[in-house]
């Protein structure tokens, strides 16, 4: 991530430097050489060219790859800035307004759109949460070397010959972008889901029904329809004072000095300003601030029109605009869905803003032949005073949004930055309420949304209260709460519940006046020492460890305390303190509770990871002894310990843990290899030649997760036998006897291995960014008769890695057909083509086309049974069976794979279910099992046929019958439950039973299994839904 973090990071700085120069030589020229006073039909043009362009922007930009498409506006912006310079020398004043109009679009276009894209395509939401103050950073050093490079080259160099300076930024651009594409993979957030895009008009449409739901949004679109007016008013003002005092030379000079000025303003405030206020109020207190700094400078303004004020009001209108509104404005879009945010922007920086430009445009046109300044500074000081008006209820509906996300589930709360949740009545009300609710994870929420509130002591009596108290995840989320307790009496109300609470609420207690570093009187820890609990002697020994200047007795005895056992939960309470704490002298501490119980062990680890500086050597030695634990959770914890050390020597020992047999042992350490580009490289090339599955997947992962152009090339490399091959199959599908009994199998096996190649394809194209698009798209393709199927196939075909998706595509596309026309296996047939087939599928390292190749071999000797020579007729007879048949296990195979529930799994998979079932003999009319009785079992009928009955009443009513290749009794795999029907052998019947245990052996082994069936299911239950949804439609 550094690599991608670094190359961005320098992209926009100089995306802002090219940006600042080209828009102090477009204000100067224009200025200088028009005036002020049109700039009201600049606003006009931007606005009508702005709704068309961002319109057809928005249905390219999703085709292209975005990299490639800004290389490509670059090219176009060089050719704009040299064709613009040829023609000021003509002196047209037509040539002004062109270069203005342009050049100010190029800006917004490019900053807005096209870097904004970039950052989305190779930063996950995550990634891009945590590094945005970093790029922040980068566009406000891009200004100060924009207006660095305007105000020293405006010194010798004529302000229209910086056109030809903006080409070589540009150039740099472009190399930089060539660069980045050319090391790094992108990200990309693509859609959920293959859907039909939102026009503006239909989201103009829909936009009243989400107000209803969401007023906050009316609210946003009407801040950020004002907020273009009230921006674009104070341009005009502070241009028109500047018009008045400098020449074109002097303006740019003056010009790039306020740029540097607004960047070194914007960083300051930023840091020492928005961010404290925003943790201090939260986001709703802190709208109206940027409504309050615009009415000052205008008021400084009105009263005295003269440079200063022109400068305030531009420092307020850019710096004061970038660093307080622009952050606040934001992050109000918290309380809206996820499902929204994309329909809000659009109305916002779409129909809105082009909607304020026209009619800015059309104001000022009138204002400047009308009004003077001072005029035109009352207007917008109106407008602001409306803005803050607007902005002034934003809190309460940013509360009531929250709330409603929270309780839909549609918010994650840890995600929220502190301080983005208001401290209403509303939203502590609601904190409370969720607090005492019964449910552990409605506590958690309410302990999630606490955090973000400022009084923590308000929600004591409802942590006193919790139904869960030892639940691990929310007992250190109650300690990270109480931990914010910093006044006197809060620590007084700590003090009381140690004294004179029940065991659990002590020991909270204590860990919260622990963490917030609590003096404790020297009397106090004595008497904890000597507690009846053995928690509270435990944390009362950390406490002695942690403070400083205590007698050397009473260090002493909790040295020795904590050389002991102090059983599972003592240890469990000292490591949530060292979690939250992470003191250095706790180190040891915690390192003597490694080898006890395994939980603790495993917890010991995490902390562990947590207190150690990454590249310590010692974290090598700590994990080396359980790295073969028995248990998995412990294994998984010493492993990430030594991942993050990024040192050489554990990369060998990560290396080795991707054979163990835990699927999240294994899903744990790849991201660890992926660390080291060079040397994960080469062990993601060494598991791809490994013959365990297991060991080639993960080799998969890891060179997916590398994300680089070595790395995506090796992968490719990798799968290029089996493209050759899945072409090869095509073909013998086309010519093999499918209905035959004997090649049916084959046809199988092929199917079997064209649809694993499909699914390592979309496992690849997950690694490689397409995470969130392949869920969808899967999904899409598990079911054939899904009508969403073509479009599922344009969307793999419209990804950026489409090398991989190319060789797919026929078999993707391909319609089934019912009753496709094969050819009859006669000798002519055999001996031209069909034996062949065979010996070419027989050469083929998939075992299962092997198999399948041989079966369909013993259809040659159907063709000599009828030969006319009775000695060759013997002694085919002898050499081969009479009537060839299949092999019993691949009868079986065969069989399952027609089962509904298991369709979707390889015949591999097939194979270990097959050997887990046993077969029983019913005779007609013998039960299976009975109503009610307990499910342990899962049946396929291997032979005959079964009655499903069930009791209502005391009268049997019969369901279903199931026949050859149905089942039932699903339910008991998931779910421990009592039948709820019968089970009855119409005729005799062989049954195939898998009991429960075997199928939980079998998930573990292969967790794939489980979630094809859970698939399967979910997409039942999304069938049985719409039917619901048809029936209610129609009444």
């Amino acid at each position: 991530m550094s690599g991608r973090l670094g190359q961005l990071w320098l992209l926009a700085v100089t995306v802002l430097a090219y940006s600042v120069l080209e828009m102090a030589i477009a204000n100067s020229l224009f200025l200088t050489h028009v005036g002020a006073y049109q700039l009201p039909l600049v606003f006009i043009c931007i606005g009508l060219g702005s709704l068309p362009a961002y319109t057809f922007f928005s249905q390219v930009v999703d085709r292209y790859s975005r990299p490639q498409l800004f290389r490509i506006m670059l090219g176009v912006a060089i050719g704009v800035s040299l064709g613009l310079r040829g023609f000021i020398a003509l002196d047209i004043p037509g040539i002004y307004y062109l270069l203005m109009i342009l050049l100010f679009f190029q800006w917004d276009f490019h900053n807005t759109l096209l870097y904004s894209s970039l950052l989305t395509d190779y930063f996950t939401a995550t990634e891009y949460k945590q590094l945005a103050p970093l790029i922040g950073i980068g566009q406000a050093v891009g200004m100060l070397l924009g207006g660095s490079i305007t105000l020293g080259l405006s010194r010798i160099i004529p302000t229209a010959n910086l056109l030809f300076v903006v080409p070589i930024l540009l150039g740099l651009a472009m190399v930089q972008l060539f660069i980045l594409e050319k090391t790094h993979t992108q990200v990309v957030a693509a859609p959920s889901s293959p859907r039909i895009k939102i026009g503006l008009l239909e989201n103009l449409h829909t936009f009243p029904g989400l107000v209803r739901q969401y007023p906050l949004m009316l609210f946003l679109a009407a801040s950020s329809f004002l907020l273009v007016i009230i921006y674009l008013t104070s341009e005009y003002l502070w241009f028109s004072v500047y018009e008045q005092h400098f020449t074109s030379d002097q303006l740019t000079q003056f010009l790039g000095l306020i740029r540097i000025i607004v960047s070194l303003t914007q960083v300051v405030v930023l840091y020492c300003f928005t961010r404290p206020l925003l943790q201090r109020f939260g986001v709703a207190k802190v709208n109206i601030i940027y409504p309050l700094t615009t009415l000052v400078s205008l008021g400084a303004f009105l009263v005295n029109i003269n440079l200063f004020t022109g400068v305030t009001l531009h420092l307020n209108g850019d710096a004061l605009f970038k660093s307080i509104n622009l952050p606040i404005h934001q992050l109000n879009y918290n309380a809206v869905p996820k499902d929204y945010i994309g329909r809000i922007r659009t109305l916002s920086d779409g129909i809105f803003y082009a909607l304020g430009l026209i009619l800015v445009g059309a104001f000022l046109g009138i204002a400047r032949n009308q009004f003077n300044l001072g005029q035109v500074a009352w207007i917008a000081a109106g407008l602001t005073l409306l803005l803050g008006l607007v902005r002034f209820p934003m809190g309460r509906f940013y509360g009531q949004g929250l709330e409603k996300m929270i309780r839909l589930d549609a918010v994650d709360l840890e995600a929220l930055p502190q301080g983005s949740i208001m401290d209403t009545d509303q939203s502590i009300a609601l904190a409370h309420d969720l607090l005492q609710q019964p449910d552990l994870s409605t506590q958690m929420q309410g302990l999630d949304l606490a955090l973000r509130l400022r009084d923590p002591l308000e929600f004591l009596p409802d942590i006193q209260q919790l139904t869960h108290p030892d639940h691990p995840g929310l007992r250190q989320k109650v300690l990270a709460l109480l931990s914010r307790l910093g006044e006197v009496q809060d620590h007084c109300a700590l003090l009381q519940i140690l004294d004179t609470g029940l065991s659990h609420h002590r020991v909270i207690a204590l860990e919260a006046l622990i963490v917030q570093g609590y003096p404790f009187a020297q009397a106090q820890l004595w008497t904890l020492l000597r507690d009846d609990l053995q928690e509270l002697r435990a944390l009362a020994a950390v406490a002695i460890l942690l403070q400083p200047d205590l007698p050397e007795a009473l260090t002493a005895q909790a040295e020795a305390l904590l050389g002991a056992p102090v059983g599972d939960r003592g240890g469990q309470a000292i490591l949530r303190v060292a979690a939250l704490c992470a003191p250095p002298r706790l180190n040891g501490v915690v390192q003597n509770l490694l080898g006890q119980q395994a939980l603790l062990t495993q917890e010991g680890l995490e902390v562990l990871d947590e207190l150690l500086p990454r590249c310590d050597p010692s974290r090598l030695t700590l994990a080396d002894p359980y790295l073969d634990h028995a248990q998995p959770g412990v294994r998984q914890a010493a492993l990430r310990l030594i991942g993050k050390a990024t040192l050489p020597a554990a990369l060998p020992r990560l290396e080795h843990g991707l054979q163990d047999a835990s699927a999240q042992v294994r899903s744990t350490i790849i991201p660890l290899i992926a660390q080291y580009p060079q040397a994960g490289l080469q062990v993601g090339e060494r598991a791809l030649r490994a013959k365990d599955p297991q060991l080639v997947n993960a080799g998969v992962e890891i060179l997916g997760q590398l994300r680089t152009p070595q790395a995506q090339e090796r992968l490719y490399r990798f799968l290029t036998q089996d493209f050759e091959l899945l072409a090869q199959t095509q073909t013998w599908q086309r010519e093999i006897p499918r209905s035959d009994p004997l090649w049916q199998p084959l046809d199988v096996a092929i199917q079997d291995f064209q649809q694993q190649v499909i699914e390592q394809v979309l496992r690849i194209l997950s690694h490689l960014g397409h995470a969130r698009t392949l869920t969808a798209v899967n999904r899409i393709l598990q079911d054939q008769g899904n009508q969403n199927r073509s479009n599922a196939v344009e969307v793999l075909a419209s990804l950026s890695d489409r090398r991989f998706v190319r060789p797919l595509l026929p078999i993707l596309e391909a319609l089934p057909h019912p009753n496709p026309r094969t050819p009859s296996p006669s000798l002519p047939w055999l001996k031209e083509r069909g034996l062949q087939i065979l010996l070419e599928a027989l050469a083929v390292k998939d075992r299962w086309i092997k198999i399948a190749a041989i079966v369909a071999l013993s259809s040659l000797a159907q063709l000599v049974y009828q030969d006319a020579d009775p000695v060759v007729r013997q002694v085919t007879h002898q050499v081969f069976q009479s009537h060839p048949t299949l092999p019993p296990f691949m009868n079986r195979i065969l069989l399952l794979k027609q089962v509904v529930l298991f369709q979707n799994l390889t015949l591999d998979e097939l194979q270990l279910i097959s050997e887990a079932m046993e077969a029983e003999q019913f005779a007609a009319g013998q039960t299976i099992y009975t109503e009610d009785s307990w499910g342990t079992h899962f049946y396929c009928i291997e032979a005959g046929k079964v009655q499903l009955c069930k009791t209502v009443q005391g009268q049997v009513h019969q369901l279903k019958q199931r026949s050859l290749g149905d089942y039932f009794g699903e339910i008991s795999l998931l779910d421990d439950a009592p039948h709820w029907d019968s089970a009855i052998a119409l005729e005799e019947s062989r049954i195939l039973k898998l009991e429960k245990q075997k199928f939980k052996s079998l998930m573990l082994q292969r967790p794939h299994i489980s979630l094809e069936i859970c698939r399967f299911l979910s997409q039942r239950l999304r069938e049985y839904d719409q039917v619901l949804q048809a029936q209610q439609a129609w009444g």
